[in-house]
């Protein structure tokens, strides 16, 4: 669009060394209407361009909201199954006769004692293999 402006303008220039007043008005509005079209695409692009960082913006923000819901999501899973565990060797102490005195289990006995079932499993498992490899 700037290429047609400066020919536009050239020919006005020819014109008006010809002497030909009325065609050099007649490209002269006709540049002017390039002019004004090539400052409103400048202007709209401008707009557009502000707009696609705001759009950026709050794209990033709803990402960083998204994330924040999963990490409590997951927090959340993380305790129900903690407590899944817990509830399960309640009950598998009581069913063995071994009730833990206290009330509420902790996350460190919890932890140790899935250690120590993974263990014996882990025990059970390769005295299995070995027995059955014979």
């Amino acid at each position: 669009m700037k290429a047609t402006i400066q020919k536009l303008d050239k020919k006005a220039d020819e014109a008006r060394k010809r002497q030909d007043h009325e065609l050099a008005d007649q490209l002269l509005k006709e540049k002017q209407g390039y002019v004004a079209a090539l400052q409103n695409t400048d202007e709209t692009l401008a707009r557009a361009e502000e707009d696609c960082e705001k759009l950026k913006g709050a794209v990033k923000q709803e990402e960083e909201r998204i994330r924040q819901q999963t990490a409590e999501l997951l927090a959340l899973r993380v305790q129900w199954k903690e407590s899944e565990v817990e509830r399960y060797l309640k009950e598998q102490l009581r069913a063995i006769g071994l009730e833990h005195p206290s009330a509420e289990l902790n996350r460190k006995t919890v932890r140790e004692l899935v250690g120590f079932f993974l263990l014996v499993t882990i025990g059970l498992l390769v005295l299995v293999v070995r027995f059955a490899s014979r």
